[in-house]
């Protein structure tokens, strides 16, 4: 058995290593590559902006339509983003291993990846599984942005799933900072 001494000098001051470490090329990759993925990210709003004029013309669409489309779709990816931040604080907030956060993000993931219509339609799943399929926050978010991006639809037409989605975000926030301990 381990003398709290013992178990004191195994703690390992991450602080102390990320400020005294180097930043090597590894790091400048890593981070050139997060810098591209953001710039892609604005980029696709951007190409927006340029494609909207054509779709208008082509289409013979009403330019007012565009607007609320368009935005509809950036409103569901901030709700989603908000949404699964606060999923993953909350599965990380008690595991004191990554091992433990990685069981934990399992087993809230992979029920997720399974039952959210991402490889299989929602509608396959048995009626008694419906009720659970369509609270998880990943089929809201798929299905808000597969009305937005092929069905053209609005805010109005969307918003029980971005409730649904400004729920989930919520409560695991608020289920995060209750539980969460940094020792």
């Amino acid at each position: 058995m381990s003398t709290p001494a013992a178990r004191v000098a195994n703690v390992i001051n991450v602080t102390e290593i990320v400020d005294n470490s180097p930043f090597t090329p590894l790091h400048w990759r890593s981070f050139t590559l997060c810098m591209a993925c953001l710039v892609m990210d604005g980029f696709d709003v951007q190409v927006l902006g340029y494609t909207a004029p054509s779709i208008v013309r082509d289409w013979g669409v009403p330019a007012a339509t565009l607007g609320p489309v368009f935005a509809a779709a950036n409103f569901g990816v901030l709700l989603g983003a908000l949404a699964f931040s606060g999923l993953g604080l909350l599965a990380a907030a008690r595991p004191r291993t990554i091992e433990g956060v990685s069981g934990v993000m399992n087993l809230v993931m992979v029920p997720m990846w399974v039952f959210s219509g991402i490889f299989f339609s929602t509608e396959r799943f048995p009626a008694a599984l419906q009720p659970f399929v369509q609270a998880l926050p990943l089929t809201a978010l798929n299905d808000s942005l597969r009305g937005v991006m092929l069905e053209g639809m609005g805010f109005v037409s969307l918003l029980p799933e971005l409730a649904l989605l400004a729920v989930w975000g919520t409560v695991s926030f608020l289920a995060a900072l209750k539980v969460f301990r940094w020792q």
